[in-house]
Parts: C-alpha cells; structure tokens; sequence
C-alpha cells in the first residue's frame, strides 16, 4: 500500500534523488579506495537536497507585489553556498585519489579497465569544477 507523500515531500525526494544521482561518478569510481568521500558526498547532496526544498517560514505585512516577488525570489543562503563549495571539494579529493591511484598503478591493466579509470577521473574532475561554480554563483 503506498501512501500519497504531501507536495512538498515529493519536492524534496525529487530534490535527493537529482543530487544523490550527480554524486554517481563519486560512487563508481572511489567506493573502494575512497568510502569516507562517498558518504560524505552523498550526506552533502542530501542535506543541499533538503536545504533547496525547504521554503522559508513566516510572514510579514508587505504590499502585494512584493509578496508576490517574494515568492518567486530564489535566494541562495551562505550555508547552501557552503555544501555546493563543500561537495566540490570532495569531488576534487576523489579526483586526484583516482589519479594518484592510476599514476601507480602497472600497466597490466585491460586497456578498457584503464579507460574507465580514466572516465571517472575526468567525471569527478568535472563535478569538482561544478560544484564551486554553482555555489560561487548561488545558483
């Protein structure tokens, strides 16, 4: 039996599994070596999922079109600043781990094996260029 989930419920697992999803090339390629970065990967994107899906609370005596403008203003607060800063942080740990792992590792590798280490690395590198942007720019 499932229970219909309030609006603002199905928001926030839409949210969580969107940020939990772009964490992907983290957990793909670092599971193994780097387990402290993917959990701490996902506790980020879930915590930016429930900081973007939370909507402020009260109220205050304002005209009319300002209440309207207020309700379609999308303000990004320091602290969502922070995670988006924070998960490219992680994201560019996980990278250069991966790196470092590739660089030591012998050539005895299947060259597919190799470029799928490859992959990973450039995805992470990526993500770890996103995510301080999307922060930078409040977005």
């Amino acid at each position: 039996v499932l229970v219909p989930l309030h609006p603002n419920m199905k928001e926030a697992v839409a949210a969580s599994l969107f940020l939990t999803g772009l964490d992907l090339p983290l957990a793909l390629s670092s599971w193994q070596r780097e387990p402290a970065a993917v959990v701490t990967g996902v506790g980020l994107s879930l915590l930016l999922a429930r900081m973007t899906t939370t909507k402020p609370q009260g109220s205050s005596p304002l005209s009319c079109d300002t209440t309207m403008a207020k309700k379609t203003l999308v303000a990004t607060s320091w602290a969502n600043r922070a995670v988006r800063l924070s998960l490219g942080a992680v994201h560019l740990y996980a990278a250069t781990k991966l790196a470092a792992f590739i660089a030591e590792t012998d050539n005895t590798e299947s060259k597919t094996a190799l470029a799928l280490r490859w992959l990973g690395m450039f995805s992470l590198a990526l993500m770890s260029a996103i995510w301080p942007s999307t922060g930078y720019y409040g977005q």
